[in-house]
């Protein structure tokens, strides 16, 4: 996805993580990722939550990029499903 990121965004920006809980720590193989960018911070999941509608348009085609590319290119094997045998 960071590549997708960068590609969508024409940026190169250091993924950033959140201290917010999601379910990602009960899936294998899964990476959360949410709207967040840059002079954003401490806007989500708060009363009045907002977006602004550029970033909302920005975010549609960082997913339908990601999905794209998903779908088009050949995924490589997982290199942790090793250490779980």
């Amino acid at each position: 996805m960071q590549k997708a990121y960068e590609e969508a965004t024409d940026t190169s920006v250091k993924p950033t993580t959140t201290t917010g809980g999601t379910y990602a720590h009960v899936c294998d193989s899964i990476i959360p990722y949410g709207p967040s960018f840059p002079g954003q911070n401490g806007i989500a999941h708060q009363p009045n939550e907002w977006v602004n509608i550029d970033d909302l348009v920005a975010c549609a085609k960082i997913y339908a990029w990601t999905l794209y590319k998903l779908s088009t290119e050949q995924i490589p094997e997982n290199p942790l499903e090793e250490e779980k045998l």
